[in-house]
């Protein structure tokens, strides 16, 4: 004898009423879910690892001068350049912008 469809409904939900997980087995069964889909998902596709290549010398020279200039403070790098080379090379700029100034006059003077 056949059943009706709502007699076989409510067989159907009576059968897979009792293997529902409480709300805490869910939970944990989809983060298990997920947890195994990630790491497939890594496995599949694994994160592109760029290529390395070696530095061109210039390049680690360059590396090495900083590496080099970061060991020294800022009061380090200032004594080391002396006080009278930094007020001769100021004079020495004053009196060429003295000397182009006076050639601008001479030839504003003479035109």
């Amino acid at each position: 004898m056949m059943k009706s469809g709502s007699a076989q409904l409510k067989e159907r939900r009576d059968k897979y009423q009792s293997s529902v997980p409480d709300p805490k087995q869910k939970v944990m069964m989809i983060s298990r879910v997920f947890e195994l889909t990630l790491k497939k998902h890594i496995t599949m596709f694994p994160a592109a690892t760029p290529a390395l290549q070696a530095m061109l010398p210039w390049q680690t020279e360059i590396l090495r001068s900083i590496d080099e200039l970061e060991k020294y403070s800022g009061q380090d790098l200032i004594n080391v350049v002396d006080p009278e080379v930094i007020d001769r090379e100021s004079a020495i700029q004053a009196l060429t912008e003295e000397i182009e100034h006076e050639k601008e006059l001479y030839e504003v003077a003479t035109a």
